[in-house]
């Protein structure tokens, strides 16, 4: 049987990861940068016990064949010109045009994997959820089949509506509550999570669901593509001045820094 692979679509991703994407083309394209997987907890979930390393590699391979955009694609992300119009650029949709995830490296480290990615910073940094999606579904696929045994999908499928009904008839006695789904990091798998926001923009009162960040789900179930902002922009520019000898105080002074080049490209309202 032809497996599929978790990551099924270029735009099977979070939507900050666009608008931060979008960030670095314009102003950081030149740097150079190492993105590495860390598993915070190995000591309970040693991954080595978990993932099958073949299968970790079939699917990190699967990821740079199936992340290309295609015009479709292209033009999709061009319709969040109204949030920003760097979306649709003719340089940026070229780069999204010819873009594939970079090379990555595996290896075993004790009971954890090594996964590591190095490349221009617009590109290598896409890495980062598909990685953590693949080895989040994996270990849950394993940790599912040990429990349950050989009907573990079917035992998942139950449990989580089970557990996904409790959760919106909880949310509809608060009418005043908005959520956002932002499950693409660490759903159990992309079936599970499509399965749920499904149900949450038809089930939960009207407006309750004010969108999802995962941008393949927004549009399939007709939602807004939401976002939030990552530590990712203070991390990597912290990093490059304490690469040239940043002094302490300068250090903390990036932190600010990243807030007004984020206004002054211009580009994104926070969020």
């Amino acid at each position: 049987m032809r497996r599929t692979p978790i990551v099924q679509s270029a735009l099977w991703e979070d939507f900050y990861k666009f608008s931060m994407q979008l960030f670095t083309f314009r102003s950081y394209d030149d740097v150079w940068v190492r993105f590495g997987l860390k598993n915070r907890s190995n000591d309970k979930y040693p991954l080595v016990d978990l993932v099958d390393e073949q299968r970790l590699r079939w699917e990190l391979d699967a990821a740079r064949e199936v992340v290309r955009f295609s015009a479709a694609d292209r033009e999709h992300i061009a319709s969040f010109a109204n949030i920003h119009p760097g979306f649709a650029e003719p340089d940026y949709q070229s780069f999204l045009q010819n873009f594939q995830l970079p090379p990555y490296g595996l290896a075993r480290e004790g009971t954890a994997y090594r996964v590591e990615s190095s490349g221009w910073w617009p590109e290598a940094m896409m890495w980062e959820t598909k990685g953590m999606r693949i080895c989040a579904c994996l270990a849950g696929e394993t940790l599912a089949q040990q429990k349950y045994g050989e009907n573990w999908l079917d035992v998942v499928r139950r449990e989580n509506d089970r557990r996904l009904a409790g959760k919106i008839a909880r949310l509809k006695r608060y009418p005043e509550l908005r959520i956002m789904e932002f499950a693409t990091r660490r759903s159990f798998s992309p079936e599970i999570q499509d399965n749920n926001v499904g149900r949450l923009s038809t089930e939960l009162l009207p407006g309750q669901l004010v969108g999802a960040s995962n941008v393949f789900l927004a549009q399939k179930h007709n939602l807004p593509a939401l976002d939030t902002m990552a530590h990712e922009l203070w991390m990597v520019i912290a990093a490059l001045a304490d690469a040239q000898g940043a002094s302490d105080q300068i250090l903390r002074a990036t932190q600010m820094r990243v807030c007004d080049e984020w206004r002054q490209v211009p580009l994104f309202v926070f969020s």
